[in-house]
Order: structure tokens, then C-alpha cells, then sequence
């Protein structure tokens, strides 16, 4: 298993923060992102929701939400492609006061074959590092339509 985390801060509160890192939230702000929602058909966020997505090589991505506590700036979900790997990605939006929330960003990797493993390997901190940077970036202009 390979773990990374990252955090970046927003000029909000952990409340406006929060929903831009949901699955309908993203379609917003993340290019190309498209998620095929499950259950519930409408896309609303919640504990057991199921959605698909495609990564970068065209797999199936299959997403369940764990948790998503907004009363504590917590969403959690499962993700996994195919029989290569599973994820658990975590998304903590903390307050810091004056309007201004941080958001951690957690990925765990578990590979699911040794084609998974050579994936999970081959992932770099300083490259998930500036995706979760560039999180920030595509976020700030939605900001103000919040």
C-alpha cells in the first residue's frame, strides 16, 4: 500500500469548501470529469452513493461513497479500477479561521494485481502533490458563484 497526502488552503469556510469536492461538485471545476451516477440516479452525495468514472487510460473507475459528514468538513469514498487497484481518498476541509478552511487530501493505494502494484509504484509524491495544487487552481474561480 502507498499513501500521499496534501493539503492546500481556500479563502472560505469549510461549509462552501466541501461540496466542490463531491462528485457533482467536481463537475465544475475538474476537466473532462463526468461522472455515470448509480445510485442515487440524481447524483446526490451521501453514504453508499455509486458512480463511475474513466481514468487517464480509459478504465472503469468504480466509486462509493463512505462517508460524507459536511457538519465536519469529512468525505470519504472507495474507489477501484478494475482488478489493477482500490483506493480509499479522503477529503478533510478544516477551518483556520477569518474565512480561510485547508483541505487535506488523502489517497491510499492498494494494488490488485502486479499490474496494479507497477501503477501504484510508479506514482510520485511531487506529481500528486502538484495535482492536488492544481485542485486549488481550478477551484478559486468558483468561488465567488458559491
Amino acid at each position: 500500500m502507498r499513501e500521499f497526502t496534501h493539503s492546500f488552503e481556500l479563502p472560505t469556510d469549510p461549509a462552501t469548501a466541501l461540496p466542490f469536492f463531491t462528485p457533482r461538485g467536481e463537475e465544475a471545476w475538474v476537466p473532462g470529469w463526468k461522472p455515470d451516477y448509480l445510485h442515487p440516479k440524481s447524483g446526490e452525495t451521501g453514504r453508499g452513493m455509486v458512480f463511475t468514472t474513466r481514468d487517464r487510460t480509459g478504465a472503469t473507475v468504480v466509486w462509493t461513497c463512505l462517508d460524507y459528514l459536511p457538519a465536519i468538513g469529512l468525505a470519504r469514498y472507495f474507489r477501484a479500477v478494475s482488478d489493477r487497484q482500490a483506493s480509499l481518498v479522503e477529503v478533510v476541509c478544516m477551518s483556520l479561521g477569518e474565512g480561510t478552511t485547508t483541505v487535506r487530501v488523502n489517497y491510499r493505494h492498494l494494488p490488485l494485481s502486479p499490474e496494479g502494484a507497477a501503477d501504484i509504484d510508479a506514482l510520485q509524491e511531487a506529481d500528486f502533490r502538484r495535482d492536488i495544487d492544481r485542485w486549488r487552481d481550478l477551484v478559486m474561480p468558483h468561488l465567488s458563484a458559491a
